[in-house]
């Protein structure tokens, strides 16, 4: 068994701590007596459409940046293709 002591970590320590943030707050909700919880299906349904949206979001994110990547791209080999220096190659 290792000790998680040493300033550099190995895996299976950042594992274990990982472990235990995440389960111990899990743990301590099933566990308590006074948790008596009721999700009606509105909230329910708001937890779906907010996923969605980020989803949605994420999608959106990633299209745009993909499209000025891709503009760019094209920018650069319309530029070699005309014959212009390259970035850093100095014109005779």
């Amino acid at each position: 068994m290792s000790s998680c002591t040493n300033s550099a970590l190995d895996a299976g320590c950042r594992a274990t701590i990982w472990a235990a943030i995440v389960c111990a707050p899990m743990a301590w909700a099933s566990t308590s007596a006074a948790l008596h919880a009721y999700v009606d299906p509105g909230a329910a349904g708001f937890v779906v459409v907010s996923v969605l949206g980020f989803l949605s979001a994420l999608g959106y994110a990633w299209r745009a940046r993909l499209s000025r990547l891709r503009a760019r791209l094209r920018e650069l080999r319309k530029r070699n293709a005309d014959g212009e220096p390259a970035n850093g190659e100095e014109g005779s």
